[in-house]
């Protein structure tokens, strides 16, 4: 059904600050990518980001997994975000 086009991953649950962090780190087509996401209980949620956490992609339409696939098959390694 997938023509082959299976996205692996493995996911950690991290806790820091009273949060559990959700780790996406991928594996084989998108290998290199990783992603963290948390899920708040309201909008107006205080948040302390650990030291690990990067830029902010959640509006940033490169990283919906579709484009990640699309981008990896254009180029042979998904390209860092600041090459952008």
């Amino acid at each position: 059904m997938c023509g082959g086009n299976v996205l692996d991953k493995v996911r950690h649950f991290v806790s820091y600050a009273g949060n559990t962090w959700q780790i996406d780190v991928y594996e084989g087509l998108l290998e290199g990518v990783v992603l963290a996401e948390i899920e708040l209980t309201d909008a107006d949620q205080k948040l302390t980001l650990p030291d690990w956490i990067g830029e902010e992609v959640t509006a940033d339409p490169t990283y919906r997994k579709i484009n990640m696939v699309a981008a990896r098959f254009a180029k042979p390694k998904f390209p860092n975000k600041t090459t952008f």
